[in-house]
C-alpha cells in the first residue's frame, strides 16, 4: 500500500484553505472537499513523500503536524491551483501560485498517525 503524508495544523484543519473551504480532517475517518466546489475542484491534497511535506510544513507560519494517512482516488492531474484568499468566500479563482514538490490531488482522506509535530 503507498503511503501519503498530510500537512495539518494543530487542531487538525487545512494549513491553506481557510474560512468556506476550510476542513477538519479526524484521525481514522475519511472528509472529503466542501460540497459547493466543483467535482474538478472538490479535491483534497496530500503529498507523496514525507520528505516534499516536511519541507512544505517548514515553510507554513502556523504550527503544524505531518500524519501518514489513507486517501481514496487519487486524480490524475492536479487542478489548477485556486486563489485561497477568494476561495474562503466561495469565490472560484485561479492562482497565479504552483503546488508545492511532491502534491497529489485526492478525494477522501483518513489521518492515520501523527509523524511529527513542529516545535515553532
Amino acid at each position: 500500500m503507498t503511503k501519503y503524508y498530510k500537512v495539518v495544523q494543530r487542531s487538525l484543519v487545512s494549513c491553506v484553505a481557510g474560512g468556506n473551504a476550510e476542513v477538519q480532517y479526524k484521525i481514522n475517518e475519511y472528509v472529503e472537499a466542501p460540497n459547493w466546489l466543483s467535482r474538478g475542484h472538490r479535491a483534497l491534497f496530500v503529498f507523496a513523500t514525507f520528505r516534499d511535506a516536511f519541507d512544505f510544513a517548514n515553510r507554513m507560519a502556523v504550527f503544524t503536524s505531518i500524519y501518514e494517512c489513507k486517501i481514496q482516488y487519487a486524480f490524475k492531474h492536479l487542478p489548477y491551483f485556486l486563489d485561497t484568499d477568494l476561495l474562503a468566500r466561495h469565490i472560484v479563482y485561479p492562482s497565479h501560485v504552483n503546488f508545492p514538490l511532491g502534491t497529489v490531488a485526492v478525494r477522501k482522506v483518513k489521518l492515520i498517525k501523527k509523524i511529527k509535530e513542529d516545535k515553532k
